[in-house]
């Protein structure tokens, strides 16, 4: 099962780096679906990008024959969205005491 956090923790830190590509990706895939100026807002694009990757996640564990949980890898996978800004908190917080 810890498998499974830490296969999701690396999806989720890897989300950043997915998304830009996605959304070019899904911006061509909906250029004639959706009305003028509109399209995906950042938000939306992030969540779709984060859901991909956790279902990316599932199946590399499923490959590897992994017993996985889905709390620890819902875990690993919020905390690897957040890894970046739970690492510069932890920072600050041992320079400024």
């Amino acid at each position: 099962m810890l498998l499974s956090f830490i296969i999701a923790a690396l999806a989720g830190a890897l989300t950043p780096v997915v998304e830009p590509h996605l959304g070019k990706l899904l911006a061509k895939a909906l250029e004639g679906v959706l009305p003028e100026g509109e399209g995906l807002e950042p938000r939306e694009l992030r969540v779709i990008a984060f859901a991909l990757m956790l279902i990316l996640a599932s199946v590399v564990l499923a490959l590897l024959g992994v017993d996985s949980s889905l709390f620890w890898a819902a875990l690993g996978g919020g905390l690897g969205v957040c890894a970046l800004r739970i690492i510069a908190v932890f920072r600050e917080g041992g320079e400024g005491a």
